[in-house]
């Protein structure tokens, strides 16, 4: 957009680029959905670039082998890829540059090389075992080896795929030398007639009244109208105003869970689905499950087996106002649930409640909360070997997340030896802006709102150097994924200050940015990302050094903001408890709410 383009060219670039550089996401062999919205118009137009199964499908094959579902990993589950059809279509009606200057990036980038980030090297070692003999895969195996943070990859055969499409079109992949190797690699699934009839679909968006505003999305075979239903039953629910307060969370979780369960039911082609698309929307459909939510307790809703994979979203809106939402076959999310910090120095205790939690919850995307002070580290180990995906928390210095990094690893190891597998999620929270706001008042003018960014570099070169470390590497070839950097604390709390400073400073690859609302407004707004952050520390020692000299020493100050964070956040659970006896002592008011909404 900076060189003119529309938002329907950025958005094909970006998805272009992200399936060069991290095709564990999306790329040319999957789907596209696209939503395009320009002022003025009363309903968005919608692009459904998801391909159809192969005509050499044969069910009854299927079901004499035994199977009763479509098999995950087999070619008899690959279907048409749609998303350069979808390219074309969206360039075609609303973009306004070539898409061979659109696609030129990542060609770009697959002939002159890219570093490996930590995301996708971690995703080239778990796939190894099952696709580095492949012929296709040799680019991302150079040498038979499996890159590591840092390698600089060139794919050459995917940018002459680009290269092709760009200059010839959609023809260049679905007919041709490409179509065959696709149908070869399905042994016949698909088929060259199936790739060259291939055609993405204008079709009519669904949408409904939520906070009175109208909610579009793409209807079935996405799953997208699961959000919009959500949104109805959370505006009759009521939740309240604060997005901190338990109750809210409360409300927008169980609104989700009272139409996801329906998902795998109703969610098809929509030339065999059970239901129209309009009426998966209809309100007295799905306002009718109201009676069933409490603000009380948790509603038994049937749940549906966690789907692999999930789904990789960009969107972006230009300066005449046309704005697209666009999504791609790809990634997962994750959610945090934190133990009592009144435990914070109980590890017995710790490992128990997070063990409970974890138990009760049973959800594949819920991380543990447990602060990482010197009784939690071990029980962040024990709760890794457990098979509790874990979210370090209270984390001030290098040397905290060291610690809690070694407890995973630890834990990992112990699986490993124990014969249990070693896929345990887990992330380490930093909080940076507490640094800045500490030393405010001992420090010149001149080192304000700087402390907390150092102290993050460093954390980042030391996470760095332990992915490249070899017994990370033996524990990343036996299939682990790495404890993931997260920056903690990030709003600005100096008024003097940019108020993006954290987000704009702290963008680095593989790491996750829990930005408070206010801020991430503020970024949407004017908020801009120039260079990462290094891997070697850049100046951080430097700045350390400045404050050192101030008398500031940040290993103290580290150790006395955790206790401080612990005595914080054990003050906010009181309160928290506290709303939660005064609500459990008004039965009539709550079960009041609940019959009006």
């Amino acid at each position: 957009m900076q060189r003119g383009g529309n938002a329907v060219d950025a958005v094909i670039a970006a998805d272009a680029v992200l399936g060069m550089v991290l095709p564990s996401t999306c790329g040319i062999g999957g789907d596209l959905f696209a939503i395009v919205h320009r002022p003025g118009w009363d309903k968005p137009e919608v692009l459904n670039a998801s391909g159809r199964g192969g005509s050499g499908l044969d069910a009854s094959r299927l079901r004499s082998a035994g199977h009763t579902v479509f098999p995950y990993r087999a070619p008899e589950s690959v279907t048409v890829p749609g998303c350069v059809d979808g390219w074309e279509a969206l360039a075609a009606r609303h973009g306004s540059r070539p898409l061979a200057e659109l696609l030129a990036p990542a060609i770009a980038l697959g002939t002159e090389g890219f570093p490996v980030s930590a995301e996708f090297a971690s995703d080239l070692r778990v796939m190894a075992p099952m696709i580095q003999g492949q012929r296709s895969a040799e680019s991302l195996y150079p040498g038979g080896t499996v890159p590591v943070v840092g390698d600089i990859l060139t794919r050459t055969d995917l940018a002459a795929t680009l290269s092709a499409i760009a200059t010839e079109g959609r023809g260049a992949f679905y007919e041709g030398r490409v179509a065959e190797q696709i149908s070869a690699a399905t042994g016949g699934v698909l088929v060259p007639g199936d790739l060259a009839a291939n055609t993405s679909d204008w079709v009519e968006a669904i949408g409904a009244t939520a906070f009175g505003l109208k909610a579009w999305t793409v209807p079935p075979n996405s799953q997208g109208y699961l959000t919009v239903a959500a949104a109805m039953l959370l505006e009759h629910l009521d939740p309240p105003a604060n997005p901190m307060d338990p109750a809210f969370h409360h409300a927008v979780i169980e609104a989700y869970r009272a139409v996801a369960w329906e998902r795998d039911d109703l969610v098809a082609d929509s030339r065999f689905a059970p239901l129209s698309p309009e009426s998966l929307l209809d309100p007295e459909r799905i306002l009718s499950r109201l009676k069933a939510i409490s603000p009380e307790r948790v509603t038994a809703w049937k749940s549906p087996k966690p789907a692999p994979g999930g789904t990789a979203y960009f969107c972006a809106m230009d300066a005449s106002g046309m704005a697209v939402s666009c999504t791609s076959d790809g990634s997962d999310g994750w959610v945090s649930l934190e133990v009592s910090p009144l435990l914070a120095n109980d590890t017995a205790g710790t490992i128990q409640a997070a063990a409970r939690l974890h138990e009760r919850a049973a959800r594949p995307n819920l991380f543990i909360k447990i602060p990482g002070t010197p009784e939690g580290i071990p029980a962040i180990e024990q709760s890794i070997f457990d098979g509790v995906p874990i979210n370090v928390t209270l984390l001030f210095s290098k040397e905290h997340c060291a610690a809690a990094a070694q407890a995973y690893l630890r834990g990992i190891e112990r699986r490993l030896k124990a014969g249990l597998g070693p896929r345990v999620e887990s992330v380490a929270s930093l909080f940076v802006s507490r640094w800045d706001a500490v030393v405010k008042e001992d420090v010149q003018p001149q080192l304000h709102n700087r402390l907390g960014v150092a102290i993050a570099m460093r954390t980042y070169k030391a996470y760095c150097d332990l992915l490249a470390s070899e017994r990370w590497q033996r524990l990343a070839a036996a299939g682990a994924r790495p404890q993931r950097l997260l920056w903690a604390s990030t709003g600005t709390k100096d008024p003097a200050a940019p108020d993006t400073l954290y987000v704009e400073a702290l963008a680095a690859a593989e790491t996750i940015d829990t930005i408070p609302e206010k801020t991430l407004l503020a970024f949407a707004d004017h908020g801009k990302v120039g260079a990462t952050l290094p891997a070697d520390g850049g100046y951080a020692q430097a700045v350390l050094d400045e404050f050192k000299r101030e008398g500031v020493d940040d290993e103290a100050l580290a150790a006395r903001l955790q206790r401080e964070g612990v005595q914080a956040f054990a003050k906010s659970w009181g309160g928290l408890m506290a709303r939660i006896r005064e609500k459990s002592s008004q039965p009539t008011a709550s079960a009041a709410r609940t019959g009006t909404a």
